[in-house]
């Protein structure tokens, strides 16, 4: 498999086996994938995960690596499990979005871009379809303020709905790619068993 579902899948297995989120673990497991396989993995990516395989701490490795002039998307195509581990602890849920992100890209595009991604991915998995608006109310007083302006406030577009503007256009399309949760899926039902239970990573075949 290519790097952000091989990422994808060990950043839920960490998850589920950890119990919460290890960074020293999440990164240990992306280093290995590396060594072993490391297909159609980014450049941003790869000068963290070498920091780290040298002896680097995790957070310093993504700042490291970090190129002000590009912010690339891998953190948030792999980001998805953390919506599913914590979907029911907002404040967590953002949190963790944005320290997978940051082992490898630390710029706050990327971090606040998984951030809003997960935002977005456990709304739909909430059963709300008209997400856009949740979302850019939660990143208030965290993201940066010129990503998370209202409906109304996207510069020289009048009065734009969300989801034309900003952080709403962005967010329709690692969503709509992503394999693991699709706009018409269902909302969880109450009292259901999900995919992480009691520490152990289940297969959906």
């Amino acid at each position: 498999m290519d790097d952000d579902a091989a990422m994808t899948v060990l950043l839920a297995e960490s998850l589920a086996e950890k119990g919460d989120f290890d960074a020293n673990d999440v990164a240990e497991r992306w280093v290995k994938w590396m060594q072993r396989d490391g297909r159609g993995i980014g450049l941003t990516t790869q000068r963290a995960l070498r920091l780290i395989e040298s002896g680097t701490e995790p957070f310093e490795a993504g700042r490291l690596a970090h190129n002000a002039r590009a912010a690339s998307n891998g953190a948030v195509m792999r980001c998805i499990p953390v919506a599913l581990r914590y979907h029911d602890n907002v404040d967590k849920m953002v949190r963790v979005s944005t320290q997978q992100a940051a082992i490898t890209h630390a710029d706050q595009r990327c971090t606040w871009g998984a951030a809003a991604v997960n935002l977005a991915a456990r709304e739909l998995l909430h059963g709300n379809q008209h997400f856009v608006e949740e979302v850019l109310h939660r990143l208030q007083g965290g993201a940066p303020a010129r990503w998370s302006r209202p409906s109304g406030a996207c510069p020289g577009a009048g009065r734009r709905p969300a989801d034309q503007c900003g952080w709403g256009r962005r967010l329709r399309g690692p969503l709509r790619g992503n394999r693991l949760l699709v706009r018409d899926a269902p909302p969880l039902p109450r009292g259901s068993t999900h995919l992480f239970g009691r520490g152990r990573w289940r297969h959906r075949h």
